[in-house]
């Protein structure tokens, strides 16, 4: 295992033996990974737009599908849009290492979203501490699937740590 790959895992090993700080679970059936990245890079790319370079001036292109997809979800479920919205700006602007995880029902994987400054130094490629990572251990998953046990109509949950 590459150093940078032992370091990101030693860092959310750490994180989720802290407490459970925040946890939503939704019924929402459409969601996918893809769409939650989607939304993050939209996100991202809004809130650091001097640091990329574009050729115009729109976040939101009327004629992009992935955008469309987008606009709909959060406009089915607008508790989740503002959810995600408060979630990535305390994971822009928190001083402190933290993990969102995001799990899909039915899915044999977790997406997690991790802030650590300290894999910085391993990766000379990135210029911002945000990782995104799939964990497919299948006790891992197993262990985030009973969140939705509670409620059998929820698809869809994120944990934060």
């Amino acid at each position: 295992m590459s150093e940078l790959k032992l370091e990101l895992y030693n860092t959310i090993n750490l994180k989720l033996e802290e407490d459970l700080e925040f946890f939503y679970a939704s019924d929402i059936s459409d969601i996918t990974y893809k769409t939650l990245l989607r939304i993050w890079s939209d996100f991202i790319f809004k809130k650091y737009a001097s640091l990329f370079k574009y050729n115009n001036d729109l976040i939101y292109h009327e004629n992009n599908k992935m955008h469309q997809i987008t606009l709909n979800l959060c406009k089915k479920d607008i508790k989740l849009g503002i959810i995600l919205e408060d979630l990535f700006n305390y994971h822009i602007e928190s001083n402190n290492d933290d993990l969102i995880l995001f799990y899909i029902k039915g899915s044999d994987r977790v997406l997690i979203k991790l802030k650590s400054y300290s894999p910085l130094s391993l990766d000379k490629n990135k210029i911002l501490p945000y990782w995104n990572l799939y964990i497919t251990q299948i006790d891992f998953v197993e262990s985030i699937k009973n969140y939705l046990e509670v409620s059998s109509n929820d698809n869809f949950c994120i944990l934060c740590f």
